[in-house]
């Protein structure tokens, strides 16, 4: 076992151990527990006190319930119409033109022989085909930065995009909203199968005490804003990640440990930099179709979402 997976096994039996203390402070001993045992033990992964301790535990284990924490969340009616949109618009298919063959996509195809107009897609439309992306795997490629994750462990559970209003100053008009500029909320659903596996190996550590450590699911909700580039790029801007329905605060300690123990040293990766990449499975699933404009007032709802331009 080397040092670095030695430190890291030593952290998750520290963990372990950690929740029977938090039971044994029912029976007294608090101050010497928060300023002695804590510090001593966790210090170096950034949790000071018991105060640190608890809120990275409630993170961990506080699962929200979806239909409380998901307000804008696709049905599986929304996915098969905008499937049907994109064949409409002649992207390539597979079984028996019911599907979108998104290798295909990613691949390279004649995209001269797609049919020309304008399809708008609300958010909902958009994270019902990002889903089923993420599910072929087609993007992994193109997120490099997340590779040590399993992106097919990862589905979309919500989407919401809200353009940014450009009215003047003062102005009484009716808003406004930018083609190239908005804020972006996505929450994925995170099965933590695959990682707890990964980490095990990594770390030299059994994967039963990972299993009894880490939940099954984790739920992982990223806001940040996009905006495209003069040279017509699309960009995250200010990205934060949040755990189980957390604030960002609370999920600090907690993103930054699964940083440490999932990626290998030398990955440069930090918590800002993995919700940048986290937005940027927006950027690249929607590179894939074309030329996309943010769009407000789709559909009878008044949906906000995206406008592909087929010329």
């Amino acid at each position: 076992m080397t040092k670095r997976q030695n430190k890291k096994s030593i952290f998750f039996l520290r963990l372990f151990i950690a929740l029977c203390v938090i039971v044994a402070i029912v029976f007294g001993g608090y101050l010497t527990i928060d300023r002695l045992v804590v510090p001593k033990y966790f210090k170096e992964y950034g949790i000071e006190n018991m105060h640190d301790l608890v809120a990275m535990m409630k993170t961990l284990y506080n699962s929200p319930d979806e239909k409380d924490m998901i307000t804008n969340g696709f049905t599986k009616i929304e996915q098969e119409r905008a499937v049907k949109k994109l064949i409409s618009a002649g992207f390539p298919t597979k079984n028996n033109g019911t599907e979108i063959d998104y290798d295909k996509i990613a691949s390279g195809f004649d995209a001269s022989m797609l049919n020309a107009g304008q399809y708008e897609f609300s958010d909902r439309h958009i994270a019902s085909l990002l889903d089923q992306m993420l599910e072929t795997g087609v993007l992994a490629s193109k997120l490099p930065d997340i590779k040590f994750i399993d992106t097919m462990s990862i589905s979309i559970l919500e989407l919401i995009i809200k353009p940014e209003v450009i009215n003047e100053e003062g102005s009484s008009d009716e808003p406004v909203y930018a083609e190239n500029r908005a804020d972006v909320s996505f929450t994925f659903k995170f099965d933590t199968t695959a990682v707890r596996s990964q980490m095990a190996v990594e770390m030299d550590t059994p994967l039963f005490l990972l299993n009894m450590i880490i939940p099954d699911t984790l739920y992982l909700t990223v806001n940040y804003s996009i905006e495209k580039t003069d040279e017509g790029k699309w960009v995250v801007n200010n990205g934060n990640i949040a755990v189980n329905g957390r604030t960002t605060k609370d999920s600090e300690i907690l993103i930054n440990l699964f940083i440490k123990f999932i990626f290998p040293k030398g990955s440069d990766m930090t918590k800002e930099k993995l919700s940048t990449e986290c937005g940027n499975i927006l950027i690249q699933g929607l590179d894939l179709l074309g030329n996309i404009s943010i769009k407000t007032n789709i559909g009878d709802f008044g949906a906000s979402g995206i406008v592909l331009t087929i010329d």
